[in-house]
């Protein structure tokens, strides 16, 4: 049995923007299926091979693959990545990204 969602849906579960979705839908990558209402949806099956689940799968993470297990400090990633302490750390106690060790603030 086939499983549509909709739009903002779609966009939440593949990780693709709104915008990507419909620039996909207009270049006929994606089929969708429009109901009475006007509502379009799209059948999940399409959209679950657009991006990979696993961060190590994505194209803009293999340059980073190298650095993968080593440590760095959140003041070091901070400066070279311009992403600021607070964001790195919430990333962290969320599971986005790993703790090495817990030497100072390294992550």
């Amino acid at each position: 049995m086939d499983i549509y969602m909709t739009i903002p849906e779609a966009s939440r579960f593949s990780r693709i923007s709104e915008n990507s979705l419909y620039e996909l839908i207009r270049s006929g990558r994606i089929k969708t299926v429009m109901l009475s209402t006007g509502a379009i949806l799209l059948k999940k099956s399409d959209i679950q091979p657009q991006w990979p689940s696993n961060i190590e799968d994505w194209e803009e993470y293999q340059p980073f693959a190298i650095y993968a297990g080593e440590g760095i400090s959140l003041s070091e990633a901070e400066r070279l990545y311009g992403i600021p302490k607070q964001t790195l750390s919430r990333w962290a106690n969320k599971g986005m990204i790993k703790r090495i060790g817990i030497c100072g603030r390294s992550l």
